[in-house]
């Protein structure tokens, strides 16, 4: 049976530039994306806004990776642009994943450029995916946005996902041809991890480029009636900080609930919010039921939302207090960038990438330093001036990033300037 995708609003954007000479065709995968159903996040955000900036080219065709028959199909422009329209990413839209199996190969040339920004060891087993441009002598861009699963197994839902990720690692130092890393701590700990693998061959370059916060500040967007009552709600319960990421163990929500239980133990009613926003990941359910039976959750002080839309996103940070990002590992750490783009502060945890992503202007502390953490917060809460010179250092130092800035980046440090 042949299927038939629909969008009602999708259109395709004519591509009217060259990158490069011309001559190089570049090959962009967006399976993670055509497997995507829900608000983009994380690495699928990523992928959907380095594709979405490439489509002005009219030399960046787009493929998916067929499992079965282990061969990249091509995508027409139209339906690429479909997959990266908003509202692919809507759950309750009758929409469904293309299906590779029907569309034609893509054919192949030993000039073209792969590349890939997704979920690979997921979408696009990479020696596989090698193995296939291998056949055509085509070259091959991939991306490293963390190493959390081999660096920290103990915050993964299964052994073997540890073990598939540490696979796709050394595969991609067996196979591509460059290698983008996200962040500079996220480019040394690939380079740390292949070094004690102990891989015999010349590795892949590595090359960095920050990632850029997708909100445009320059004026809030209007809420719909369900996101209105949302907002609602929190302002009836007094001023908020706000915590922005997946509920999972590495995030470690658990150092922001229990100083919310110290702060409704000293303050009471005057007691701030703790607003955290986002999904609730494996491993946390425990967590989140113990949070409900806290007197400050009780109190109304401490706030869960999940599915939030980017409007109410932005007001939710346009509204807050300040930020906090205190995770145990990021690759990046994309909500502390957010929060600065709205020139908010952000308190972030002293490891990984969260430095990178702040450009050293924020407070920052070990993610287990109860006492640290606590006494920024309160500091924060009570000293206005100090809060005022703090966002006055945003206002002042942060430069800011779109995804325009790092789209032009990686086609001229990554693309163009590295695959001669």
């Amino acid at each position: 049976m042949k299927l038939e995708y629909r969008l009602d609003h999708a259109e395709s954007v004519e591509a009217d530039d060259v990158l490069g000479d011309g001559d190089t065709r570049y090959i962009f995968n967006l399976s993670s994306s055509n497997h995507w159903r829900s608000h983009p996040v994380g690495i699928i955000r990523v992928e959907r806004e380095i594709a979405t900036y490439l489509r002005r080219f009219r030399n960046v065709d787009y493929v998916l990776w067929d499992p079965q028959a282990q061969c990249l199909r091509l995508l027409g422009r139209i339906h690429a642009d479909r997959i990266l329209a908003p509202e692919w990413c809507n759950p309750e839209a009758a929409l469904i994943p293309y299906n590779p199996s029907h569309m034609r190969e893509a054919s192949l040339r030993p000039d073209d450029i792969y590349i890939s920004m997704g979920l690979d060891w997921d979408h696009a087993p990479t020696s596989q995916v090698l193995k296939y441009l291998k056949r055509f002598g085509a070259k091959s861009i991939l991306t490293c946005f963390d190493t959390v699963p081999v660096q920290f197994p103990e915050f993964l839902v299964r052994d073997e996902i540890g073990q598939q990720f540490r696979q796709h690692l050394i595969d991609m130092a067996h196979g591509a041809h460059k290698v983008w890393a996200i962040s500079q701590a996220t480019g040394k700990d690939l380079a740390r991890f292949w070094q004690n693998a102990r891989i015999e061959r010349s590795l892949p370059e590595i090359i960095t480029v920050p990632l850029a916060s997708y909100a445009d500040t320059t004026r809030l967007p209007k809420l719909d009636s369900r996101d209105h009552g949302i907002m609602r709600d929190v302002f009836s319960k007094g001023d908020y900080i706000l915590y922005v990421s997946s509920v999972e163990p590495r995030k470690n929500h658990k150092l922001m609930f229990d100083i919310w239980r110290d702060l409704w133990n000293k303050r009471g009613t005057d007691c701030p919010q703790f607003v955290y926003v986002g999904a609730v990941g494996w491993g946390s359910d425990d967590t989140i039921q113990r949070v409900s039976r806290m007197a400050a959750y009780t109190g109304g002080k401490i706030n869960g939302l999940h599915r939030v839309s980017d409007d109410l996103l932005q007001h939710l940070y346009h509204n807050c207090s300040f930020t906090v990002f205190p995770s145990l590992y990021e690759g990046w750490g994309l909500a502390a960038t957010e929060a600065m783009q709205h020139g908010k502060i952000c308190i972030v945890a002293n490891n990984s990438s969260l430095g990178e992503a702040t450009q050293g202007l924020m407070p920052a502390f070990h993610p287990l330093d109860f006492q640290a953490w606590k006494a920024e917060i309160e500091r924060l809460l009570d000293d206005l001036t100090y809060r005022r010179s703090l966002e006055e250092i945003i206002s002042k130092q942060y430069r800011s990033l779109t995804w325009e800035d790092i789209g032009q980046r990686l086609c001229k440090e990554l693309v163009l300037g590295h695959c001669k």
